[in-house]
């Protein structure tokens, strides 16, 4: 937008060093939390439902329209940064202080509008959030942050950074700038933050579903003990299993072995007059309806 703005002249908005240490310093961190340590459903979820893996093998996040949309998003967010940035400050004005609005200043200003959107552009795909996932995405304002009090008063003792020398100041004391690292980020935002909840109110997926039902558990690791969790067999067996002396990892080994069958003990260890660990195989039998037309468990 700006070479457009500047006539295709070659002029830059951007300080050198900025721009080279935007992918190296100020965004690196959040593209690892999302590759590395998101998780969107816990693995016990994973095994209880394979359904789930489905979206991966099919391909559906890596599809073209998912790259145009991207695109799209990026540009609508540029659009809105540039446009409003120069609209609020452009390039010659005087502030109240009597000083001149320069190139530079302008420049410094959207920089630090389109790290924030960056940012929060960022916690918007995050999924599961910890302290180390907290850390990585907002890690790039503060080291902005510093690296702008610490950058701008370099020169004359290193000969760099002679173009911004005191931008910090000017911004800090310029109300507009204020303005609009608050407005900015909430207008283009906005488009994001709409798709997504229609997305998610009327074209959710499995994956999407499984986390609202963790999230209103109040958990991200869901216990496969749960009711949701539960089989139709392992059912069968709550009651004489919710007894004392059953804690919960022998709960969850009878709900996850119920959908793949179960194992045979001819050797029952009772404790406290109830079977422990393996089921009975007489018990089981029983349970059987073994007339003809009998195809379930019985029940009674």
């Amino acid at each position: 937008w700006f070479a457009i703005l500047s006539g295709f002249s070659g002029q830059i908005l951007f300080e050198r060093w900025t721009i080279g240490l935007y992918n190296v310093v100020f965004t690196l961190f959040p593209p690892l939390a999302i590759g590395i340590l998101d998780q969107t459903v816990c693995a016990r979820n994973r095994m209880l439902r394979p359904r789930l893996y489905r979206l991966t093998q099919s391909g559906s996040h890596f599809k073209t329209r998912v790259f145009w949309a991207w695109i799209i998003l990026a540009l609508y967010h540029s659009f809105i940064i540039f446009v409003m940035g120069f609209a609020t400050l452009g390039t010659g004005n005087v502030l109240g202080s009597g000083e001149m609005v320069g190139n530079w200043f302008t420049g410094t200003a959207i920089y630090s509008v389109t790290l924030i959107v960056v940012t929060f552009r960022a916690a918007l795909v995050i999924d599961q959030w910890t302290w180390l996932t907290n850390a990585c995405i907002w890690c790039g304002i503060p080291l902005w942050i510093i690296f702008l009090l610490v950058y701008c008063r370099i020169w004359p003792n290193l000969p760099i950074g002679v173009n911004l020398q005191d931008v910090d100041v000017q911004l800090f004391k310029c109300g507009f700038f204020w303005f609009m690292i608050i407005l900015l980020p909430i207008l283009a935002m906005s488009l994001d933050v709409g798709v997504k909840m229609l997305l998610q109110r009327f074209r959710s997926n499995d994956e999407e579903r499984v986390m609202a039902e963790e999230a209103r558990e109040g958990s991200v690791m869901a216990t496969a003990s749960s009711p949701q969790c539960r089989s139709e067999a392992a059912n069968i067996y709550r009651d004489d299993f919710d007894q004392p002396g059953y804690g919960a990892v022998e709960l969850r080994d009878i709900a996850t072995s119920a959908r793949h069958g179960f194992a045979f003990s001819q050797t029952e260890s009772v404790r406290g007059g109830h079977q422990r660990s393996a089921v009975a195989e007489s018990a089981k039998i029983r349970m059987y309806d073994t007339r003809p037309s009998g195809n379930r468990l019985n029940t009674i």
